[in-house]
């Protein structure tokens, strides 16, 4: 059976599906840098400390992986793109994908460190 052959991809939507996926990937990484910073930041571990009742073991390890998360999210969509750029397939959802993961694993991580630091914030 001889293979098939596909037909061409529209270059205006091969522009626009690496457009997209280049912006996306410009803008996850912007928010991965934000996110590892925010959440490896010192002062969420020492308003754990100063709180009454807050586990500052489970923060950290919330905080770490949540971290490892975001990370993985960004390189995930970084290399999602990357191959199916390099084999001509869409590859504009690997990143959006990616910034999912990202932003989800952002929130989720700050969700636990609110539990954890209960209703006052750190700031008492």
């Amino acid at each position: 059976m001889p293979p098939t052959t596909r037909a061409p991809r529209n270059r205006a939507l091969v522009v626009v599906d690496l457009l997209v996926g280049f912006g996306t990937l410009f803008f996850g990484g912007v928010f991965a840098l934000v996110a590892v910073g925010t959440l490896g930041d010192r002062r969420l571990v020492d308003a754990c400390s100063a709180a009454s009742g807050c586990d500052g073991g489970a923060l950290t390890t919330a905080a770490y992986v949540g971290i490892g998360v975001v990370i993985f999210g960004f390189a995930a969509g970084l290399a999602v793109f990357a191959v199916r750029a390099l084999l001509h397939r869409w590859a504009w959802f690997g990143p959006v994908i990616g910034l999912v993961v990202m932003i989800a694993a952002f929130y989720v991580t700050l969700f636990i460190a609110g539990q954890q630091l209960g209703a006052s914030g750190g700031s008492s």
